[in-house]
């Protein structure tokens, strides 16, 4: 079989730190190569990111070749006093990322000699990219949209909705495929651009690296708790996964007596924005059951997955058209899960198919108050059903790159 080259368009890639979509992205480069892909990646210098966590760099598999692109952040390098002109990160804050490829298109191009370009959202400015070289070189082009781009509220301002509306349309103007993770976004782009072909528009949803999983199953076990340990392991937002709802649910069951003589510890690893949720907590008077701990590792972070009692899964009903790549980590784990979404959302839909609840909409903190309750219950019932093993590896990563695969050749094969 004849390798093919294929260059990846991707914003996360290591070594930056707390991005689940850089799991995505290494995944499929490392499985491509079994299917006969020789995969490049351009990236941002690291220096564009938030947070870096150097080690993260032994993740990149020896297969893949690495073009990094000069590229700053707006907000950090031209802020004055907090603020910066919104015309200079549009469409988005490492618009320079764009301009800097310009510059290197060439090389970078006789560097890894694709045959074909895969660009991938939620960082706009890859898709710009994408569009870029798929028109200037001729290249067939598969755009991935992780989350749907333009929403009804987002993003906040009139000018980044116009970026963003503008770069949109030109993906399903000129991208041979389109990929996205849900049925859910599927359906709104298919009503959004009803003349765009339903079969250039391919769901593969998230998933799990069972390398990583088996990387976390060789480190030395961590101690065990001597509480009840319940995890949620992974970003808080306020607009999509707010625990304002959660907290208000705590409170009410502390008053009512519900965990006096229980020993829970309901934890949050690397929530980010966690003055806010500890000033809330605070508020709520909840310390003594909720705990805050930083980032770590990602594969420590799913040592610490595996290794709780159970899990937690929060996801708004402004996010209904989408689905956690957490999920399916949780999934593997073979832990019960705790999900707060709304049950016809995708989320709901996906975990209704698999056998999980209770489930409770993230924005109601009664019915978060009841399932909480359930749960805790049927933990120590041993009544909380647990995701059976054949059904958590239908997502694996490993699995959905040969359906990727099939895209990537039609792609390349219709040019």
């Amino acid at each position: 079989m004849s390798s093919k080259n294929l260059l990846i368009i991707a914003y996360h890639f290591p070594p930056i730190q707390g991005s689940t979509g850089t799991i995505r992205t290494l995944a499929f480069s490392r499985y491509l190569e079994k299917l006969g892909w020789q995969v490049s990646v351009l990236t941002v210098s690291p220096d564009a990111y938030e947070a870096v966590l150097p080690e993260n760099v032994a993740s990149i598999p020896e297969n893949v070749s690495v073009i990094r692109a000069p590229a700053f952040d707006t907000r950090k390098k031209l802020s004055i006093r907090g603020r910066y002109p919104l015309i200079l990160a549009l469409p988005d804050r490492w618009q320079s990322w764009i301009v800097g490829t310009a510059r290197r298109a060439q090389r970078i191009l006789e560097t890894s000699k694709p045959d074909l370009i895969l660009s991938t959202y939620p960082i706009p400015s890859a898709h710009a990219i994408g569009y870029l070289l798929h028109r200037r070189h001729n290249l067939p082009w598969v755009a991935e949209f992780r989350d749907p781009m333009l929403q009804q509220n987002y993003p906040d301002t009139l000018l980044e909705r116009w970026a963003f509306g503008r770069l949109e349309k030109l993906v399903f103007r000129n991208a041979t495929n389109i990929i996205v993770t849900t049925n859910g976004c599927k359906r709104f782009y298919r009503q959004r651009y009803p003349d765009f072909d339903e079969n250039r528009l391919t769901v593969i949803s998230n998933g799990y690296d069972p390398s990583v999983f088996d990387s976390a199953r060789k480190s030395t076990p961590l101690p065990p708790s001597d509480q009840l340990v319940i995890l949620h392991s992974g970003l808080l937002y306020p607009r999509g996964r707010n625990p304002s709802a959660f907290f208000e649910a705590l409170r009410s069951l502390l008053n009512k007596g519900f965990f006096a003589g229980r020993s829970i510890e309901f934890r949050f690893r690397a929530s980010g924005g966690v003055e806010d949720y500890v000033n809330a907590v605070d508020e709520y008077a909840l310390n003594s059951l909720v705990k805050f701990m930083p980032q770590i590792s990602y594969v420590d972070a799913i040592r610490e997955m595996q290794s709780v009692d159970a899990l937690m899964l929060f996801q708004g009903a402004s996010c209904n058209d989408q689905i956690p790549a957490k999920a399916y980590e949780y999934f593997y784990c073979q832990k019960p899960i705790l999900a707060f979404t709304d049950p016809d959302g995708d989320t709901g839909e996906l975990l209704r198919h698999v056998g999980i609840g209770p489930i409770a909409r993230l924005e109601d903190s009664t019915e978060i108050e009841l399932a909480i309750k359930q749960f805790v219950e049927g933990l120590e019932t041993g009544k909380i059903p647990i995701i059976p093993l054949p059904t958590a590896q239908e997502y694996s990563r490993e699995a959905l790159t040969e359906r990727l695969n099939e895209v990537l050749l039609k792609a390349v094969n219709e040019k």
